[in-house]
């Protein structure tokens, strides 16, 4: 990413992570503590009125479609960044590996993969998924059982917990530079311009196009600094080891 990018998505983190943080704080407070009904945030909350249900509600709501964009960035970026291990260069499988279409397959996958930070990220986001229903059920009602009301609270605090421990370890995650976001077709091309891999179908019936594809998929690949097919260029891109 760009430096003015990073700035703006660090930013946009963090503030993500005030807002979980405000949001812990408020449940835990009000399902930990007794306090007395002229208290101006327990009258609010035990107000019974659709006004407190449906803040609650469209909190989880805003959270979880905002750990859904947080979950897409990380899984586009995730296969820069195994491209970019220079210990160990990655599969023509990771090359192509396809990206999830929703948190739930993205966890299994990882889980597949052993990719053990997206599958935490994926994980957080099957989580959020019961967040709205969570904390709806949090505010007092006539009509809410006490069990119900103990569930709901300490689902949403470990919950939110769990994302801001995610959020803390992702600042820790060595992410490789990126010009270009690579989110669009254009992007994605633009670190193969100049590469001498190409990407023609693996197909071919004849024994050469047996031994072309079988040499393209036991060949290792990289990401980072490259010369490319003119040798005089310095770039980003993705390459052959």
């Amino acid at each position: 990413m760009t430096g003015k990018k990073v700035v703006v998505e660090h930013g946009l983190g963090a503030i993500f992570f005030l807002v979980l943080c405000g949001l812990l704080i408020v449940v835990t407070y009000y399902g930990s503590v007794q306090l007395d009904w002229r208290n101006p945030f327990e009258r609010f909350m035990d107000s019974q009125t659709v006004g407190v249900t449906f803040l609650f509600t469209a909190s989880g709501s805003v959270v979880d479609q905002a750990w859904s964009h947080f979950f897409s960035g990380v899984e586009m970026l995730e296969p820069y960044r195994r491209l970019s291990f220079k210990h160990k260069p990655a599969t023509f499988a990771d090359l192509t590996r396809p990206r999830s279409s929703n948190a739930f397959s993205g966890f299994f996958r990882a889980a597949a993969h052993r990719d053990w930070f997206v599958g935490a990220v994926a994980f957080a986001g099957v989580l959020t998924k019961f967040l709205p229903i969570c904390l709806s059920n949090i505010p007092f009602r006539l009509t809410l059982t006490w069990d119900t009301f103990v569930v709901c609270t300490w689902i949403t605090v470990a919950t939110t917990g769990f994302m801001m421990a995610v959020l803390l370890v992702s600042l820790f995650i060595r992410w490789p530079y990126l010009p270009v976001k690579p989110d669009t077709i254009a992007g994605g091309l633009y670190y193969l311009c100049d590469s001498q891999l190409l990407l023609e179908g693996l197909g071919g019936s004849d024994d050469h196009g047996i031994c072309k594809a079988k040499e393209k998929i036991e060949r290792r690949y990289r990401f980072g600094i490259i010369y490319g097919m003119s040798g005089n260029t310095k770039r980003i891109g993705i390459d052959y080891v």
